[in-house]
């Protein structure tokens, strides 16, 4: 599974669209043994994004649960996929901590660019209901 184990690094600094940067991080250039040991499973994804949300890069927290939630394989994708909506609702709510902010972080919306696309891949009614609720609660709409 080396093989596949470098196709997810490579996988990652496309995602990142900076290798150098992903090649010198010590998250990206070697993935952490609970991801290396367990690639199915979303709580070994979910608590790499935690860890590198903690330490301020959202980037690669965005990263890491886009290469998550794209996985055929994974045991819990709707763990995977709470991490990130939870993710971007932080950073909508507290824009300052997205270190991509300057950039335009992930752009206007995201969570709902989220929903949409967990939209397509099912139709459960959580998913519905989750979705209305933030639009609900969404100020100003």
């Amino acid at each position: 599974t080396h093989a596949s184990l470098s196709l997810t690094v490579r996988e990652v600094q496309l995602v990142l669209k900076n290798e150098s940067d992903a090649q010198s991080n010590w998250a990206f250039s070697s993935l952490p043994a609970w991801v290396e040991a367990a690639p199915a499973r979303a709580a070994a994804w979910t608590a790499l994004a935690d860890l590198e949300r903690a330490v301020g890069e959202t980037s690669r927290a965005r990263a890491v649960l886009e290469l998550a939630v794209a996985r055929p394989d994974l045991d819990r994708p709707e763990a995977a996929w709470k991490s990130y909506v939870d993710l971007e609702t932080r950073l909508e709510a507290h824009p300052e901590e997205d270190d991509a902010a300057d950039a335009g972080g992930a752009g206007e919306n995201a969570v709902a660019a989220l929903y949409e696309r967990l939209l397509e891949r099912t139709r459960h009614v959580k998913v519905w209901l989750a979705y209305a609720s933030y639009e609900a609660a969404a100020p100003g709409e």
